[in-house]
């Protein structure tokens, strides 16, 4: 064999021992994919004018991955009794695949997707009251 086939083989080699993990991690996303959000109907799609499961929704909403990055990594203190909590919704529920990171910022998301009117309310009343105050500066 000649020194270029030789080399040939050895980067062919190590291409193939980089790329097989990365199949296989497809692969696997695909497959868990399918079975995150359980759809209504044997034939794997959630049907037009059905009303889906609770627990469809759940996953749909808060358990479905997906991969955002993070901005910073600000920390938050959360007591002990949720973080256990989460810990195992993630690892049971999400099989593992979903950091609590990712769950967290799930459920902030949808909080304030839900409460957005009552939060902008709150707001601009709180900012006019305090923008009407005189600063201490001002006294």
């Amino acid at each position: 064999m000649s020194d270029k086939a030789i080399i040939l083989s050895v980067i062919l080699a190590a291409v193939l021992c980089v790329a097989v993990p990365f199949i296989f991690r497809v692969c696997r996303y695909r497959r868990r994919m399918k079975t995150l959000i359980v759809p209504d109907g044997p034939s794997g799609e959630v049907t037009v004018g059905t009303v889906p499961t609770p627990e469809a929704e759940y996953l749909a909403r808060y358990i479905c991955l997906l991969r955002l990055p993070f901005a910073g990594n600000k920390h938050v203190k959360i007591r002990p009794s949720y973080h256990e909590r989460i810990r195992e919704i993630t690892r049971v529920i999400g099989r593992g695949d979903v950091t609590i990171t990712a769950y967290v910022d799930k459920v902030l998301k949808a909080h304030l997707d839900d409460n957005r009117e009552t939060i902008e309310r709150l707001f601009e009343e709180r900012e006019a009251v305090a923008s009407r105050q005189p600063k201490a500066e001002e006294r």
